[in-house]
């Protein structure tokens, strides 16, 4: 009986999971769409980075503290495969490390030009 429990429990989570997963879709097909109109776009460089058309002139109110009126561009979010820069604590002790360790052989690269070759003159042969 506990095991038929638990079965049921686990169908009723997973089912559950799989609803999430069907909105989490839907939304994303959504701003897919989105994303492909034209009209949208233009509204998104509009509103976030204060961009006009060619022909038109932006202003900004500014007030009496230096702050903007209204919507300005906002360039504070940071895209999502942004990889954060290391601490510099982590960036020197990575170079220590990498000081302690024998360098890697070197690939002698060909030369663009021939070698030389050197002819002993007869003078050097005596």
């Amino acid at each position: 009986m506990r095991a038929w429990l638990q079965q049921r429990d686990d169908l009723a989570a997973a089912r559950a999971d799989i609803a999430d997963s069907g909105d989490s879709i839907a939304d994303l097909e959504q701003a897919k769409r989105r994303l492909q109109d034209p009209a949208y776009i233009e509204q998104q460089g509009r509103e976030r980075f204060g961009w006009v058309l060619p022909g038109e002139v932006g202003y900004r109110v500014i007030g009496a503290d230096g702050e903007t009126f209204g919507s300005g561009a906002r360039l504070d979010d940071r895209p999502t495969t942004a990889k954060p820069d290391p601490a510099w604590y982590d960036a020197l002790w990575g170079s220590i490390e990498a000081a302690g360790e024998e360098a890697p052989p070197r690939k002698e690269e060909p030369s663009a030009e021939p070698p030389k070759v050197v002819k002993p003159d007869a003078g050097d042969l005596q």
